[in-house]
């Protein structure tokens, strides 16, 4: 996964004429094909932002993980009648009870509130 913050600072130097101008060579990107490497690293970011199911690598070198091993996540729930939690909605999931989710027939975690076209594309297990 590539690196938030250089990324980060790839796209600030690369915004306007820093990017042919004297600074080009201050920018972590001038020494690895410039352009096309910030653009392929940013495309990774972006697409890791897609809500998918939870997975153990959700947690690893993920800042939005705080240091107890929460995460922010969004639960999904087959409803079954009578029992009250079962509500889709935002959840914090610790990293030591994702495991036990994982072959659930009941609930389900994705990293981002899913479309409905996107719940409907991933198969329950």
């Amino acid at each position: 996964m590539p690196d938030r913050e250089k990324v980060i600072a790839g796209l600030e130097h690369c915004i306007g004429d820093n990017c042919s101008g004297d600074t080009w060579d201050e920018c972590e990107y001038s020494r690895h094909g410039c352009i096309d490497a910030l653009l392929e690293d940013a495309l990774v970011l972006l697409k890791a932002q897609e809500p998918h199911v939870v997975t153990i690598a959700d947690y690893e070198n993920n800042p939005n993980v705080d240091r107890d091993g929460n995460l922010a996540v969004w639960r999904e729930s087959r409803h079954f009648p009578g029992i009250a939690y079962h509500e889709d909605g935002w959840v914090v999931l610790n990293r030591d009870r994702v495991e036990g989710w994982f072959n659930s027939e009941a609930i389900r975690f994705w990293t981002s509130r899913p479309t409905d076209e996107q719940r409907e594309a991933v198969k329950w297990e």
